[in-house]
């Protein structure tokens, strides 16, 4: 059964509601992240992060950045009921060598079945790894899910997603696909 808004799978038992996104930028996607991840850090951290401050505060350099490898979203989004009560926590990598090209901080939030997560930019502390030309590599955090979650509900979803572009997006599609066990048909218009 298809509909402008929606479609249903009986057989699947799938409900897919068809939207389209408001216009918006992606780079203020992040820096929206990137502005609580700022004002989570305690005072003396938060000295390291001037340049960081400083891209927050104006759209200079925004449409420069278009690439730039720490503008992203990274994240899961795992199946079944929300996990946890929202949060959001600030984590920092472990000093060895084997950490040198991963950035210092990082921001994860859970909210509802998703676990969203971004590198703070700009810190004193990655100035090596700041340098053009170098690999940076970023980890993810994993979600609090333990093996029978996922026997019962499944895999988390991997989201990586490219924040970095300055350009208002249009048009975009998103569906939000849920399951279910059993339906009323008689009330959705044919």
């Amino acid at each position: 059964m298809d509909h402008e808004y929606y479609e249903i799978d009986k057989t699947k038992k799938n409900l897919t509601i068809k939207a389209t996104r408001y216009p918006y930028k992606p780079i203020y996607v992040y820096k929206c992240l990137l502005k609580i991840a700022v004002g989570l850090l305690n005072e003396n951290v938060l000295l390291n992060y001037e340049p960081c401050q400083r891209f927050l505060l104006s759209d200079k350099y925004d449409a420069q950045l278009k690439g730039n490898p720490y503008i992203r979203l990274f994240g899961y989004f795992c199946p079944g009921p929300p996990l946890i009560p929202p949060s959001v926590f600030i984590c920092k990598k472990k000093e060895d060598k084997k950490n040198k090209n991963i950035p210092t901080r990082t921001m994860v939030i859970h909210f509802q079945n998703y676990v969203y997560q971004i590198f703070i930019p700009f810190g004193d502390e990655d100035k090596e790894i700041n340098q053009i030309g170098k690999t940076l590599t970023f980890n993810y955090v994993p979600p609090f899910l333990d093996k029978t979650w996922i026997e019962e509900f499944g895999k988390p979803t991997i989201m990586n997603i490219d924040l970095s572009d300055s350009e208002t997006k249009r048009g975009d599609k998103q569906n939000i696909t849920m399951t279910f066990s059993e339906a009323i048909f008689k009330d959705f218009p044919k």
